[in-house]
């Protein structure tokens, strides 16, 4: 793997795959889903070969990325279960229009 202090546009791509990578290990809390464990992020880094640095900016890219996620899935879920603040789809699934 190559270093991810090579640059941004490699920090943020790599940060995706492991976001997506570690977005399988959640746990569940209470009626939702709770947040990626950091020692998930960390067990990625180590098997990849990241120094201790790197494997700290890519816990806060992934937290950052994990953050946003957890907003956008609450707001979908709050939406279901109030057709009044639905807003607007396509297909039958939601669009989340406070990004555009």
């Amino acid at each position: 793997m190559a270093k991810i202090a090579e640059g941004p546009k490699l920090l943020y791509s790599y940060s995706w795959l492991v976001f997506q990578e570690t977005n399988t290990e959640r746990l569940p809390r209470g009626l939702g889903i709770g947040p990626i464990p950091v020692s998930a992020i960390r067990r990625k880094a180590r098997e990849d070969g990241l120094s201790p640095s790197e494997t700290e900016l890519l816990v806060q890219v992934v937290r950052r990325l994990d953050s946003h996620h957890l907003e956008i899935t609450a707001r979908q879920q709050e939406r279901a279960k109030d057709p009044k603040k639905a807003g607007s789809t396509v297909n039958g699934r939601m669009i989340d229009t406070s990004l555009l």
